[in-house]
C-alpha cells in the first residue's frame, strides 16, 4: 500500500531535524508528530525523542502511547483490521521502549526506585 503524501512529507521533515533534534524547532516539530494519526509517523518520532533523551517530551511520549493503546482496542474490538491493529500495536512497543528508556535516565534524578532489568 502506498504511502500518503502527508504521510512522506512528515518523514521527510523527521529525517531532517534528526541532526538536531533538541533545537527549538526540532522539539515543536517532534511534539507535533507525536500527536500524528500516522503510528509510522509517531513511532519514529518516539525513536528520536529516545536515542536523543529529550526527557521534556516524556509526557507527548506517554500521551501517544496511551492514544495508540485506546486505538489498537477499539480497532480489534470493532472488528478493524488485523493489519492496522498490527502495526499500531508495534508503533505503541516501540512507544512504550523509549518511554522506559527515559524513565530510566530520569529516575537517579528523581530518586524513583525501579526494578533492574
Amino acid at each position: 500500500m502506498p504511502k500518503s503524501r502527508k504521510l512522506e512529507e512528515t518523514l521527510s521533515i523527521l529525517a531532517q531535524i534528526r541532526a538536531h533534534p533538541t533545537s527549538e524547532e526540532g522539539i515543536i516539530i517532534l511534539r507535533q508528530v507525536l500527536k500524528s494519526k500516522y503510528s509510522i509517523a509517531v513511532a519514529q518520532a518516539a525513536k528520536i525523542v529516545g536515542e536523543s533523551t529529550i526527557t521534556e517530551l516524556v509526557g507527548d511520549l506517554v500521551e501517544a502511547f496511551a492514544r495508540m493503546m485506546e486505538t489498537v482496542f477499539l480497532r480489534s474490538h470493532e472488528g478493524g483490521h488485523f493489519v492496522s491493529s498490527l502495526s499500531l500495536s508495534n508503533s505503541y512497543y516501540f512507544i512504550f521502549c523509549c518511554c522506559d528508556r527515559l524513565r530510566r535516565v530520569l529516575a537517579p534524578s528523581l530518586n524513583w526506585e525501579h526494578p533492574q532489568t
